[in-house]
């Protein structure tokens, strides 16, 4: 299974995803900022970040641009708690920016894990680094 970054300011929703994904079976590391994602990604392998698309200081827009212009290769997927028009659009700007999907909160746990499955799925046959 891929290692995935979560990057989420909100400490109960980062357990919550963190728990959800380590039962799925997933290697998990968990920041609180876009810059902290960097300084990982800056380090550490990962084929995987799920970020909240709001979060103060560099939202998860900015992340996904400075993901793209440093040059790494993973998968990004939103989640975003905003209304449902705002959704749909940060949905699509996400998706046009190279996202993987985006989803809203609260979290459908199989769906998401099964489109996390889907977008998962080309780092299966990829050695652990």
């Amino acid at each position: 299974m891929p290692d995935i970054l979560l990057v989420d300011d909100d400490p109960s929703f980062a357990d919550y995803m963190t728990t959800l994904l380590r039962r799925d079976g997933h290697r998990v590391t968990c920041v609180d900022s876009g810059e902290q994602a960097l300084d990982h990604l800056s380090a550490h392998a990962c084929q995987v970040v799920i970020t909240d698309v709001l979060m103060p200081d560099m939202d998860g827009i900015e992340l996904l641009r400075e993901i793209g212009r440093r040059g790494h290769d993973v998968a990004v997927i939103g989640i975003t708690g905003a209304d449902l028009a705002l959704n749909d659009l940060v949905a699509r700007l996400f998706e046009a920016m190279g996202a993987a999907f985006v989803t809203p909160k609260p979290i459908e746990p199989k769906e998401f894990l099964a489109r996390l499955a889907r977008h998962a799925a080309r780092f299966r046959s990829e050695p652990a680094a």
